[in-house]
């Protein structure tokens, strides 16, 4: 008989504490995004007075994430007169914090053989008081009571356990039941288990029977959604490429230059028209925005560079001096990656890495400072800027485009050239790192966010039932944590009105998209706002199937798989069917068919369940 390998399916399995984090309460498992199935008795504490409303959960430490309370979303009812808990004895927690994790998957069909062995892991202390660091168990399946439970024997169900899956040893990662009771927790008597199958098929002539809460019954159609798409890795599996950092070291130094110019701005504007001058709010309103934008950008790209986060406001005497300020911020941030690249790579890495961000900068307060340097300090600072773009690879062309910018008759034109180089710079070290590993599982991933949301979107415009709805999300959010985007920035769509069609359109095209371009475009570059696009407009299309539109989605859609590096046949099969008005049928099938071959495009391995 196999064992369950417990190193690698724990991973699914969490430790369930009192809200205070004193007292284990017992075992629970991922079943869909966020949620956690386990028994009603765990989470109805005595020594708490009654039912819990939250409780504390604490993952594997594979996972490295730190503990995360949940609230109780549902719970079948405590026994009024018997001492084992009445079928089917279960409980959902929803994680009020983020996680990235996978899921059990449930098998609600498997039907258990007599005297087979089965299997569990779970939070069962070895001695009073001590916090468990998990174990496994088996046991004999002896078969059912009259009630639905099943019978085990011959392992011990020991305090703890409940809660925990139950799974045949040759199918390790698929859910059969979950441990409910003990005969004696000091003994291998056994115990029982409520099978999976309670979710879908608990017996309305049972005597103490009752319809199960509306999140227990959505459980079996959450958890068959996860199995959708293929499983991804965990986000550090694969290395960092290193165009990547080279790429955010380059915008962080932007940023910060843009910052520095801005804070003037800041000081000026940035509680509105504070001096009186009469100026249009609308546009104090877009200079805010300015500002907060950069700022945003800086700090996201020190926390992915791992470095420290510039300031959110500079002491108002140093206003003045904001650019000064901001250099000297900057350099040190440089020389700190210079030496956390350096020892982790190599030294010649890390002094790019400190290029790239001095590059950024220098070139992005260019036209604050350059037009009124004198002509030999305004040479030697062009030579410093050329120097840089050496030493980071770029192409001639590229340091061409630096010595343009830096010999451009005034501040405006240089401002422009100073736009013009950060995006091409970017482009290319994007093009550097397009066929790496990381960048391939991050676009993946932001495909399938956007499908997940896309889908919920279509999915409420034809009025279907909000737990699809919410499992679309769920999954949704589950990518974007993956990602490491916040969950609050993923928009949902709401409402159940007529017009639900335009209300989906607007979601879409706006309120979807526009909360995440900018720190999907700085993290993943270019390629991920043209995914973003293909997504919400070939499934905004099945909401809004206008002929009119045909033409132009199709067009694009062509133009930019080929900017993203598709193969010819990759989305030759939906533009072909926009493009010859074949029915809406067609349309669709060739959107499904068009969304599987982008996953196996940027990750051949998820077809195969890695």
């Amino acid at each position: 008989m196999g064992e369950l390998d417990w190193r690698s399916s724990r991973r699914f399995i969490v430790r369930l504490h009192t809200p205070d984090g004193r007292h284990t309460l017992g075992t629970g498992f991922f079943v869909a995004y966020g949620k956690v199935l386990t028994c009603a008795h765990v989470v109805h504490d005595a020594s708490e007075g009654g039912p819990l409303d939250k409780v504390l959960v604490f993952p594997d430490p594979s996972l490295r994430s730190e503990p995360v309370l949940a609230r109780v979303t549902a719970s079948t009812e405590p026994p009024s007169d018997a001492v084992l808990w009445p079928m089917p004895d279960l409980a959902l927690l929803e994680l009020e914090g983020d996680l990235h994790h996978e899921v059990l998957p449930l098998r609600p069909q498997r039907r258990l053989r007599p005297d087979a062995r089965y299997q569990t892991w779970g939070y069962a202390p070895r001695a009073d008081g001590e916090t468990p660091d998990g174990t496994s168990v088996s046991f004999r399946f002896e078969g059912y009571d009259g009630d639905g439970y099943l019978r085990l024997a011959a392992g011990q169900a020991a305090a703890g356990l409940s809660g925990s899956p139950l799974v045949d040893a040759t199918r390790p990662d698929e859910v059969i039941g979950v441990i409910a009771a003990s005969r004696d927790v000091r003994t291998d008597l056994g115990g029982w288990a409520t099978p999976v199958s309670a979710l879908e098929d608990l017996d309305a002539t049972a005597p103490e029977a009752k319809p199960l809460l509306k999140p227990l019954q959505d459980v079996l159609w959450e958890n068959s959604q996860w199995e959708q798409d293929p499983p991804l890795p965990a986000p550090d599996s694969a290395p960092l490429p290193r165009a990547v950092v080279l790429r955010r070291s380059y915008r962080l130094g932007s940023a910060l230059a843009r910052l520095g110019r801005a804070e003037t701005l800041a000081h000026r504007y940035g509680d509105g028209d504070s001096d009186g001058s009469g100026e249009d709010t609308g546009e104090l309103a877009e200079r805010q925005r300015y500002i907060t934008k950069n700022h945003e950008i800086a700090v996201d790209a020190c926390r992915f560079l791992s470095a420290v986060a510039p300031p959110r406001a500079l002491p108002d005497q140093e206003r003045s001096e904001a650019t000064v300020v901001r250099i000297g911020h900057a350099e040190r941030i440089a020389g700190q990656l210079q030496r956390e690249h350096g020892e982790r790579e190599s030294a010649d890495f890390g002094a790019m890495v400190s290029g790239a961000l001095r590059l950024g900068l220098r070139a992005g307060i260019a036209p604050a400072m350059l037009p009124h340097l004198p002509p030999e300090q305004r040479d030697q600072s062009t030579r410093s800027l050329l120097a840089l773009a050496a030493g980071l690879g770029l192409p001639q062309e590229l340091r061409d485009d630096v010595r343009a910018m830096a010999d451009a008759a005034d501040s405006e034109a240089m401002q422009s050239g100073v736009f013009a180089l950060d995006d091409r710079i970017s482009l290319w070290f994007d093009h550097q790192a397009r066929g790496d590993l990381w960048v391939r599982l991050s676009l993946c991933t932001l495909w399938r966010l956007a499908w997940r949301a896309c889908l919920a979107a279509l999915a409420r415009s034809e009025h279907m039932e909000a737990g699809l709805v919410g499992g679309m999300m769920g999954r949704a959010r589950g990518y974007g944590t993956w990602l490491g985007l916040p969950v609050t920035k993923l928009r949902e769509a709401t409402g159940n009105r007529p017009e639900d069609g335009a209300h989906a359109m607007h979601y879409l095209l706006h309120e979807l998209p526009d909360p995440l371009l900018t720190v999907l475009k700085e993290r993943y570059g270019e390629d991920a706002h043209r995914l973003l696009w293909l997504c919400t407009r070939l499934v905004g299309w099945l909401i809004f199937p206008e002929d009119e539109l045909r033409t132009s989605i199709a067009s694009n859609t062509e133009s930019k798989c080929v900017s993203l590096g598709f193969p010819d046949d990759l989305g030759g099969e939906v533009v072909s069917a926009l493009r010859s008005g074949e029915g809406f049928d067609v349309v669709k099938s060739a959107v499904w068919e068009f969304n599987q071959r982008v996953n196996k495009f940027y990750f051949p391995q998820a077809a195969h369940g890695l």
